[in-house]
């Protein structure tokens, strides 16, 4: 699963889709791959003025590689 803060709301249940760039562990940061994933929210919270929102990835797909 991921954690990230936002500035909007996600009920318990929706579906999102995310895009993470990896890259090496050392520099120079250069990106290796994108990585598309989708998933489920699992729960949220106000943090200050922002949400923090848990969600699964219930799937992944390599967009590129380098």
């Amino acid at each position: 699963g991921v954690l990230f803060q936002t500035s909007r709301q996600a009920p318990v249940g929706t579906e999102v889709e995310m895009i993470f760039a990896l890259a090496w562990e050392t520099p120079p940061w250069v990106d290796v791959a994108d990585v598309r994933c989708a998933g489920r929210v699992t729960r949220q919270c106000l943090v200050g003025e922002s949400t923090a929102i848990a969600a699964t990835i219930d799937r992944y797909m390599f967009l590129s590689a380098s």
